[in-house]
């Protein structure tokens, strides 16, 4: 565009300039300005979490946790009165898996139930499966009469 007498100008082009609009909203963007908001708000709000499972034996209460590629490490259990605290660092190395970095900075906490001893707890951490073991009490068996 040039200036002249205050006007603003358009280049001559074939079409003119009402070619140039109508190109402009007739031509679809690949993405959208309501996708890269919706994608900010995705990644922001996307809350860091791993699978748990429980499972009981007659003798054990077994908690799994799927931490898949994350670090013996970067791994922490903690008991704290009845509750299992088990956290997973934040610091992420840039080359790991998507995933991977969701996991990062989870934190979940699972109530330990009052029949079991916590003293006692055992973990272990392999092929990405995190399982905290807790034996369970023994009871007395009652005779009926």
């Amino acid at each position: 565009m040039r200036e002249e007498e205050g006007h603003a100008i358009f280049r001559k082009e074939p079409g003119g300039p009402m070619k140039l609009i109508n190109e402009f909203f007739q031509q679809r963007p690949k993405r959208t300005l309501l996708d890269q908001i919706d994608d900010y708000f995705r990644e922001r709000l996307t809350i860091p979490s791993f699978k748990i499972h429980m499972d009981e034996t007659d003798q054990y209460f077994i908690v799994t946790a799927e931490l898949p590629g994350i670090p013996k490490e970067d791994i922490r259990v903690k008991l704290v009165d009845d509750e299992l605290i088990i956290t997973v660092k934040k610091n992420a190395a840039a080359s790991e898996y998507e995933a991977t970095k969701k996991i990062r900075g989870a934190k979940q906490t699972i109530e330990i139930p009052s029949y079991v001893l916590t003293k006692k707890m055992k973990a272990n951490y392999k092929d990405g499966i995190l399982r905290v073991r807790f034996p369970k009490k023994r009871g007395k068996s009652i005779e009926i009469e």
